[in-house]
């Protein structure tokens, strides 16, 4: 397998997705690859019976992380500072890291890359909101899109991407077949690295991946386009524009303002920095115990499935000693993340960001 090329070869036409049973380059990993990049990262082989936090909830932006209530006894790795204020469970189940991204970052990473234009990320639905056909936003999109610096690569879900194809000029792309797409983060840097601008909907963990890989935010508000599912027995909530909280409202006004695609500003380090947990992360050594530690709980081993990855997709034993060469060395990523992490603890504390830290 040529790795880079497959890497590489992305966003891809979504045509193909029919074909993703016999892509001889696809491999079903974990649930956007998180626990792959855990294991590349710290050398680790064997299987990691652990929960990975599957990113920036916008639907818990302001409120208890619905992941405390359905996962609360299980053993969770989690990033972003603001999860800190919503645990409710005991220290011993859960382990605050970096960012899986960060490491896909530091082991994908070189000099030199050329980058030029946008990759426009289109709004995606889930299973409490879906894209209201009558809003006016379609066309508000296709605005954004045509006005953005080019070229311009349009990138959609699996889950919308009917729907902005017909409802745009542009050749929709996708990132992956699979969100179990076992490079899904590195393919995702990789995108963030080529690109100078990125356009972003609503509050995500791509969002913050992008401005820690180098490439400029640029946040523009969707939240009318979405109507509302009325599911009453889901305890995720609804991120409907009538259903999300004050403080959902002003972080979205602090990203509207900070991240205009004028440059990466000491303010938008700080806050990337804290989302992602960067200041966190670990050697590959130190990872690999941490690993440990939370795979030999027995507590998950209970469950015959596992709620946010499937039993079938933990990364296979083997992994990491296949693929690691294809990436940087351990000195040189490691030189990085130092790097990066002193970039980060240089700021001052900025305090705006730090009081709405305490309300995410």
């Amino acid at each position: 397998m040529d790795l880079r090329k497959y890497i590489s070869n992305c966003p891809i036409d979504s045509r193909l997705v029919g074909h993703t049973k016999n892509n001889p380059l696809f491999v079903l990993g974990t649930r956007f690859a998180q626990k792959e990049v855990l294991g590349l990262w710290s050398n680790r082989e064997n299987f990691a019976n652990f929960h990975v936090m599957f990113g920036v909830a916008k639907e818990s932006i302001g409120r208890i992380h619905f992941a405390n209530n359905i996962f609360s006894s299980n053993i969770i790795y989690y990033w972003g500072d603001y999860c800190d204020n919503k645990m409710i469970r005991p220290k011993c189940n859960y382990h605050i890291g970096a960012a899986p991204l960060f490491y896909a970052h530091l082991l994908n990473y070189r000099e030199g890359i050329e980058r030029k234009g946008t990759i426009f990320f289109l709004p995606r639905v889930d299973h409490r909101v879906f894209l209201n056909h009558k809003s006016q936003i379609f066309s508000e999109v296709q605005k954004l899109i045509d006005d953005a610096p080019k070229p311009v690569t349009v990138l959609s879900y699996l889950d919308s991407y009917t729907t902005w194809s017909r409802k745009l000029t542009n050749d929709v792309k996708i990132l992956s077949y699979d969100v179990g797409d076992f490079m899904w983060q590195f393919k995702l840097n990789e995108v963030f690295l080529k690109h100078k601008y990125a356009y972003f909907p609503n509050v995500c963990s791509d969002f913050f991946y992008s401005t820690i890989s180098g490439c400029e935010a640029i946040y523009y508000d969707a939240l009318d386009i979405y109507a509302k599912r009325y599911i009453t027995d889901s305890i995720i909530p609804s991120f409907h524009k009538s259903e999300v909280t004050s403080t959902y409202l002003k972080f979205d006004e602090m990203l509207k303002n900070m991240f205009t695609g004028n440059g990466i500003t000491e303010e938008q380090i700080y806050l990337t920095g804290r989302m992602l947990s960067i200041d966190k992360s670990e050697c590959p050594a130190d990872l690999a115990v941490t690993m440990e530690r939370l795979s030999a709980s027995s507590e998950i081993l209970r469950y015959e499935t596992d709620c946010i990855d499937s039993h079938k997709r933990h990364f296979t034993p083997q992994y990491a000693s296949k693929y690691r060469s294809w990436f940087n060395s351990e000195e040189y990523a490691e030189k990085l993340r130092k790097k990066m992490i002193d970039e980060f603890t240089s700021i001052k504390k900025i305090k705006p960001i730090d009081d709405i830290m305490k309300d995410l």
